[in-house]
């Protein structure tokens, strides 16, 4: 399969069959597969795939990507003697049979003639040329390909033994490629990565940009309203096969894979809403919630103290203030609302409080530019942008007409400039330190299964919250032993009910919903329960599709048949759900550190949470639900179902305090601007920032705070 060959558009063959195996580069395939497709280079393909494939690509994704059906392992005694069938068949129609990626495991099978699957009965039927792509270290590579080259195994005609070395490369133990010098390394191109590689790459710098996904437009989301896809499947989410975490009640327990899909939905693996893979990360399917915390959020532990005393906090709770306040933040949050898009009416600017909108928010220097719908989808065409249809596809959706803020479109402007080199499927895997402590680069896992290392003076953690501590941990960084401490997280407190109106679920965004501001954060009022710190209540009215509704139901609906078409067809309609963002105070019963014996798919180990709902998130938790009960009471609701207060889950994908910032070394990990106190040159973003909490969605503050390090980076 030469490059001249494909380059003159010549056919390489007509049926073409492609086995994949368990490696990481499985992901790959389904782009060479659509190329091949797209350039009309084979006529047909068809895909055999090995059990431990599906760990790194769905079979739904190759059967779209090849425009076959997939024969796979596991399939069931359904189905298990005509894919025996379809395999013999596929031999004889094969011109050339590919496996790519083939794995040391399946090299070593097919060398000894072991028949233990469906790819290799098919590999050892077949009469036509056999190409193996290995992905291996190349150690590995120059001893096993000896073993593996049968005569028939002599690639395409013309092109003998090229395809067998393709994908051999320095794997995570090999020798490193060294990659050019940088400026500055951006480690993910999500909410906050996207914005400070254009950023910086439009101050001046050379900058590269990683992200273990693809690169992403917004040609790619033109059909997307596929609640199999996205919903179900989470299509461009990461899963538990290549990002495995693990979760534990407490220290004494032992840790078990985390369950991301807890409570009553059956959520993609995991929750298909940040984080996420490809530029543009989270932002390209949140919900667009563009909060910006309130003045007292920065302050947090100084208002509690001086109000209810110090004793109103839970024995050994770490909570802290922020080194900065919300003024030094403010001309941030302004930016990210103009430069992204953000709408709706504000209630606060310069102190005066306007009609019509929020009149309890911190004071704004201007309004929205554009108004409501809220939050960050444009209600008009902006910048590019087009307005929201209200497609009723929004929270874990791409949007098909790009109403929605996401930072992949903060790229292209930074990539035409010269400045920014974007380069996709590029696994981080280590911060590269010199003898003095500094940072001088990354080390990450190309494409190929190589080990690449670019150099550079500053480095940029950008990935979501999790994946950022694990690497700190990954790389040695400690923060003085508060790397990966103070976790926090949201519990959301839903409350779902049937209204006796029609609500229509199906329409609009969640965000284009109602917020009772009265007893956020500081607001709450005295109460018996010790709450300290409140929550918004969140009404979301819309952006709910079918199957999430039928997921919704409450106890005693049946999960299939009439009991459930009876329910959905008597209450789809007049659904509505409320929830509240109550924040699980820091402590030393919370924390994130690496697990002693699960690794990923590279040998490298995972990140462990140990998390349990305490008893002042229990009682915030109720304390919020008893406002939710009295607010659905007065709106005439003749049925509702509430969360437990301790939920299932231990990731609300509202993670925080990881890498908390502050001015003493000895109590934080950053400094005010996000950089490294243990390593000078190194710089986070996300909200393991945060060293408090509020109850709103953090995605706002976490790119306010992106800038804010950005402008510091370029001296700004």
């Amino acid at each position: 399969m030469t490059r001249a060959r494909a380059a003159a558009g010549e056919r390489i063959c007509d049926t073409l069959v492609v086995g994949v195996t368990g490696a990481i580069s499985a992901g790959m395939v389904p782009t060479l597969l659509s190329m091949l497709r797209l350039n009309e280079l084979v006529s047909e393909i068809h895909v055999v795939m090995t059990a431990a494939a599906s760990q790194f690509v769905t079979p739904r994704l190759l059967a779209v990507a090849s425009g076959s059906r997939v024969l796979a392992d596991g399939e069931g005694r359904e189905g298990e003697g005509q894919a025996l069938a379809s395999h013999v068949d596929l031999a004889k129609r094969a011109d050339l049979l590919m496996v790519a990626p083939a794995s040391a495991n399946t090299l070593a099978k097919l060398a000894n003639g072991f028949a233990y699957d469906l790819l290799s009965l098919t590999v050892l039927a077949c009469t036509c040329p056999v190409v193996l792509v290995p992905s291996m270290n190349e150690a590995g590579a120059d001893r096993g390909l000896h073993a593996t080259t049968r005569p028939r195994d002599r690639g395409a005609p013309g092109d003998r033994g090229q395809a067998r070395r393709a994908g051999a490369g320095a794997g995570p133990g090999g020798r490193p490629v060294r990659a050019a010098r940088a400026d500055a390394v951006v480690v993910g191109l999500g909410a906050a990565g996207g914005l400070v590689a254009a950023e910086l790459a439009l101050g001046g710098l050379r900058v590269v940009g990683l992200d273990r996904g693809p690169s992403q437009t917004d040609a790619d989301f033109r059909y997307k309203q596929d609640e199999i896809k996205y919903y179900v499947r989470g299509t461009g989410i990461p899963g538990r096969g290549a990002d495995p975490m693990t979760w534990r009640s407490d220290a004494a327990t032992r840790a078990v894979p985390l369950p991301w899909a807890a409570e009553v939905y059956p959520f993609a693996d995991p929750l298909h809403l940040p984080p996420a893979e490809g530029t543009g990360g989270g932002s390209v399917r949140w919900t667009a919630a563009a909060w910006r915390f309130r003045e007292a959020d920065f302050r947090m532990r100084s208002a509690i103290v001086e109000r209810f005393g110090a004793s109103a906090l839970p024995e050994g709770c770490t909570l802290a203030d922020w080194p900065i306040g919300y003024r030094d933040l403010e001309p941030y949050y302004d930016r990210v609302e103009w430069e992204l898009g953000v709408c709706g009416r504000a209630g606060n600017v310069g102190g005066r409080i306007l009609a019509g909108g929020n009149p309890f928010e911190s004071p704004r220097r201007r309004g929205y530019p554009m108004p409501p719908l809220r939050r960050a989808i444009a209600s008009r065409p902006y910048a590019g942008r087009a307005a929201c249809t209200y497609c009723g596809h929004c929270h874990g959706y791409p949007c098909h007409v790009g109403a929605k803020a996401s930072t992949h479109l903060s790229l292209p402007a930074a990539v035409a400039a010269g400045n920014l080199d974007v380069r996709p499927h590029a696994r981080a895997t280590r911060v590269l330190r010199d003898a003095a402590g500094r940072v001088r680069g990354v080390s990450y896992v190309d494409v190929m299964n190589r080990t690449v290392e670019v150099a550079s003076e500053v480095v940029v953690l950008a990935c979501y919250m999790l994946e950022n501590t694990r690497l700190l941990l990954l790389s040695g960084i400690s923060g003085g032993g508060h790397a990966g401490r103070h976790y926090m997280t949201h519990n959301y407190g839903d409350l779902r009910g049937l209204l006796p109106e029609w609500t229509n679920p199906f329409m609009g965004p969640q965000v284009a919903g109602s917020v009772v501001d009265d007893v956020t954060s500081e607001l709450i009022p005295d109460n018996d329960a010790g709450v300290v710190w409140g929550s918004p209540v969140i009404g979301e009215g819309g952006d709910v599709q079918p199957i999430e509704a039928a997921h919704m139901r409450p106890a005693g609906v049946p999960r299939w048949g009439g009991g459930l078409k009876r329910w959905l067809r008597e209450s789809y309609r007049h659904l509505y759900q409320m929830c509240s963002q109550t924040t699980s105070l820091p402590s030393p019963a919370s924390w994130c550190d690496l697990d002693p014996e699960l690794r990923d798919p590279l040998g490298l180990p995972v990140l462990r949470i140990t998390h349990e709902w305490s008893d002042y998130d229990r009682r915030a938790a109720e304390y919020m639900m008893g406002v939710k009960r009295r607010l659905a009471a007065e709106m005439g609701m003749t049925d509702w179902w509430e969360a437990p207060a301790a939920p299932r889950y231990h990731v609300s994908n509202h993670e925080a305090g990881t890498y908390r910032m502050g001015e003493d070394p000895g109590s934080s990990v950053v400094d005010r601007f996000g950089q490294s106190h243990e390593c000078s040159g190194l710089y986070l973003t996300g909200g393991g920032l945060f060293p408090s909490y509020g109850s709103y969605n953090p995605t706002e503050t976490i790119q306010a705070l992106a800038l804010w390090s950005a402008d510091h980076i370029l001296g700004r």
